[in-house]
């Protein structure tokens, strides 16, 4: 399941959405990487005998991410170069040339390159950091991966292109200031948060991040009580079963309200990090 989700984006709407999800993955893979009752390295077994066979789900899941980790240090490092450039901008005679209009196209642009470098950024290094503690806690058999014919030259070549882009002395195109110096909108950070959130976190009307999430005693939905309170408003039954349903009929779910506060306040934590780094 990892594999084919892994796989999904030959169109490049599919592309650009798998990275909606992908920070769930990752999570995933972190929890259950180290644990050996789930069988990775068995999986992991065999890779070895097969290392031609581009079948073999873990070699393919490898070659996912790899190729997943230069889309996303490709694109940071497109957004740090176009970051830098407007930034040199502003102190020259032209930016001062600009009437108001053209100017405030600009400044909307940075600001907008500037999150979704924060995002790129964030998402590279938790592939990055995905590939690295599969090598590091998946034994030799994992580690033999690595280095297959399959895989060897991918590797290699994205750590070498990477490395030097970074020492060499290219590097001064990507410097930039700090990223985090656009500030994040309550309404991006409520976007990123229900991204992120588990499918049972969501309302199931409007898709949003519950706070106040109400059980509908008769279809037994759990649902944001904002939000059923507006549509009883003007059509007083379940929308889910078409029964007959009040206000004063919706239960409170106490244990998933507290479940999804201490979820959002660990998520909260992880975009302050990213914002400061």
């Amino acid at each position: 399941a990892v594999v084919s989700t892994q796989s999904t984006g030959e169109q490049s709407s599919e592309f650009e959405h798998k990275f909606q999800y992908r920070y769930h993955i990752f999570e995933l893979l972190d929890y259950i990487w180290p644990r050996p009752e789930f069988g990775l390295s068995a999986l992991s077994e065999e890779v070895r005998g097969r290392e031609e066979d581009t079948t073999v789900l873990f070699t393919k899941f490898l070659q996912l991410l790899m190729n997943d980790a230069n889309f996303l240090l490709d694109e940071s490092f497109r957004q740090l170069e176009e970051i830098r450039n407007l930034e040199q901008l502003q102190d020259t005679e032209e930016w001062g040339l600009l009437d108001d209009v053209a100017r405030e196209a600009k400044l909307r642009s940075l600001a907008q390159m500037k999150r979704a470098c924060t995002y790129y950024n964030m998402m590279s290094s938790e592939t990055v950091k995905c590939l690295q503690y599969m090598s590091a806690l998946g034994g030799e058999p994992v580690t033999y991966a690595f280095v297959t014919p399959l895989l060897v030259d991918t590797l290699t070549t994205m750590l070498n292109y990477y490395l030097k882009e970074l020492v060499s002395d290219t590097q001064i195109k990507y410097k930039v200031s700090v990223l985090a110096a656009e500030a994040v909108t309550s309404e991006e950070v409520e976007g990123i948060l229900t991204e992120r959130a588990p499918e049972h976190f969501l309302d199931p009307i409007l898709g949003t991040l519950m706070t106040e999430p109400v059980l509908l005693p008769s279809s037994r939905v759990i649902v944001e009580r904002s939000v059923i309170a507006k549509h009883l408003l003007s059509d007083p039954i379940d929308p889910f079963n078409r029964q007959p349903l009040s206000m004063k009929d919706v239960q409170p779910d106490t244990r998933l309200r507290d479940e999804i506060a201490a979820w959002k306040r660990t998520e909260l934590a992880k975009i302050q990090e990213t914002n400061e780094n």
